[in-house]
């Protein structure tokens, strides 16, 4: 991929799994906790992972990375849950996992170790900036007195 589709890919991503967030957690107040966890995270990673077959403008990679997106999302969020707290109860290592996990599932639309490794990294820190802006949400909203 040339550098400006490059960016472009990662923009989606970033946009794609925000709004997969931001459309899930409503959602998630709304349903009983026993559908809603489930049901919220294989939307946003199917969000997600749209967002990026739509960045390369093919519908059949749009098809291939929603379905990867949400299981990526799923199965990340299960081992970070199981794994992240062997490092330490932070929400730190949980998001890096989730993140990897994710990358290396949408990694592998494209049956390419180097896309996988690349998509495995950006994955990890992708999610890891997600996870402070929502700290940093949070605390603007508390202190703003919302």
């Amino acid at each position: 991929m040339r550098a400006t589709s490059v960016m472009r890919f990662v923009i989606f991503g970033a946009v794609g799994f925000g709004i997969g967030g931001a459309i899930t957690r409503p959602l998630s107040m709304l349903l009983p906790g026993m559908v809603a966890l489930p049901l919220t995270v294989l939307i946003a990673g199917a969000v997600g992972g749209a967002s990026l077959g739509l960045a390369l403008k093919d519908w059949r990679r749009v098809v291939s990375l929603t379905v990867l997106g949400a299981l990526g999302l799923t199965v990340g969020l299960m081992a970070g849950l199981i794994l992240g707290p062997l490092v330490s109860y932070s929400e730190v290592p949980i998001t890096v996992i989730a993140g990897a996990v994710v990358g290396v599932l949408l990694g592998a639309a494209f049956r390419d170790w180097r896309t996988i490794l690349a998509l495995t990294v950006a994955g990890a820190v992708g999610f890891s900036v997600g996870l402070l802006a929502v700290i940093f949400y949070g605390f603007t909203f508390l202190c703003s007195g919302g």
